[in-house]
């Protein structure tokens, strides 16, 4: 194979708040430590570097800086003899799947059990074998359970989730995930582009039609991202 085309310039930690981010943490689920509505973080000026960068609020990079401000009081006039509910904005959070076969084709209007903590959530893949669902701000790990239509398929089909991991796509953490999510074979996910996971991006290519090659360049990354649905 032949990597005439270079790699992307991988992307390095940004942002300039006081608030560092750490394996698992979302926006959202920064909103829900901190007290916020997720959009007066993501929308805050002082953030507008990180969210040029960024292309989804909850895919950030480990070492980024999130600004994070002051919470503000806010009155509200009720009368008091009468119970009143408040209900916080930004609660819960959506956490969106996509439920692809072993060939990568999407599992489309198929039964799913959900996961998170305590709750269990059911229903129907749509037509690009996409789920979303509301879940809590601070889930981290669940478990998803597809059960295919098509009779070619197993009866179930199972995965681990660890919510919040995801890496910026222009990222070898983000690239080695990504394809691991498609069945794809990077190796371990350490954030190097050795051997196994230029074998997977290799595979990838020819798989999609692009270019002959092992590169992480702009079209993969795209494809990738596309593809992931994320």
């Amino acid at each position: 194979m032949s990597d005439a085309t270079p790699d992307i310039q991988f992307q390095a930690p940004l942002g300039t708040g006081q608030h560092a981010v750490q394996p698992g943490e979302t926006t959202d689920s920064l909103a829900e430590t901190y007290g916020h509505f997720w959009k007066t973080i993501w929308t805050h000026p002082d953030n507008a570097v990180l969210v040029s960068a960024r292309n989804d609020r909850n895919v950030l990079l480990q070492g980024d800086q999130v600004f994070i401000p002051d919470k503000r009081p806010k009155s509200e006039s009720r009368p008091t003899d009468l119970i009143h509910r408040f209900v916080r904005k930004g609660v819960p959070a959506r956490i969106k799947l996509r439920a692809l076969a072993p060939d990568g084709t999407p599992l489309t209007n198929c039964d799913y059990i959900l996961r998170v903590g305590t709750r269990r959530y059911e229903g129907k893949s749509d037509a690009d074998g996409i789920i979303d669902q509301s879940v809590a701000p601070s889930a981290q790990t669940g478990q998803f359970t597809v059960y295919p239509a098509q009779e070619d398929m197993p009866k179930e089909l199972h995965w681990s989730l660890t919510i919040g991991s995801l890496q910026p796509v222009d990222t070898v953490l983000g690239i080695q995930a990504r394809l691991q999510n498609l069945g794809y074979d990077p190796g371990a996910l350490d954030g190097q582009l050795g051997p196994a996971t230029r074998k997977a991006i290799g595979y990838f290519r020819l798989r999609n039609n692009l270019p002959d090659g092992t590169a992480a360049d702009q079209q993969f990354v795209d494809a990738l991202e596309k593809q992931h649905g994320s």
